[in-house]
């Protein structure tokens, strides 16, 4: 049956929602002549000249540096190529999550540390609107927050393998991924990993 608890922040289509709280939701049955995917690819892109998903491999290098990271304030998009020779460390947050505040802070003060060595922090909220953004931001302090992006559709986070927060993604130089951090995510491991990848 749909799902009808008050406190769903929204959904994706009629049969799928994303909630804040459990609710017990019955799945559709599949139809017969869906196709079965047999893996999902371990890198995934979606830039605005090829809006669908699709894998790094099948991009190449080129168009892999048009990855859609999110966009600013003025709605713009902002791309993995903006950073170039820089290993990027991409947190994705709502403020619906408990922890990501804690760890938005954490890894300011991580780029603060490591930022002369080509560290760039970009903070990409998933799913949320810009309002909504700015009124949790207006209750923390402003000053610990690097670069700020939205992703309202969730499309660009999902394309990065992101489909729940707390996550983090670490792009090098040549805009490879090296590293992904799930709900697992430890700020004292990334900055062990980071170690690694600034020397």
């Amino acid at each position: 049956m749909p799902c009808s608890h008050p406190l769903f922040s929204r959904c994706l289509s009629s049969f799928v929602c994303i909630l804040t709280v459990s609710c017990e939701v019955t799945p559709p049955q599949a139809p017969q002549s869906a196709p079965v995917p047999t893996q999902t690819p371990a890198v995934q892109v979606y830039t605005l000249d090829t809006p669908e998903i699709r894998t790094v491999e099948a991009l190449g290098s080129e168009a892999a540096g048009r990855v859609v990271l999110g966009r600013n304030r003025l709605d713009n998009p902002v791309y993995l190529s903006d950073y170039s020779d820089k290993v990027v460390l991409v947190n994705y947050w709502t403020s619906q999550c408990a922890t990501c505040w804690q760890h938005i802070t954490d890894l300011y003060w991580t780029y603060k540390e490591y930022k002369k060595l080509g560290l760039v922090v970009i903070n990409v909220n998933y799913g949320e609107t810009v309002q909504t953004i700015g009124e949790y931001l207006s209750t923390r302090d402003p000053d610990r927050v690097t670069i700020q992006l939205s992703d309202r559709s969730g499309q660009a986070s999902a394309a990065q393998g992101v489909l729940s927060v707390p996550a983090a993604v670490v792009y090098g130089p040549d805009r490879s991924v090296l590293a992904r951090y799930g709900n697992d995510l430890e700020v004292e491991l990334i900055r062990r990993d980071l170690r690694e990848y600034l020397r």
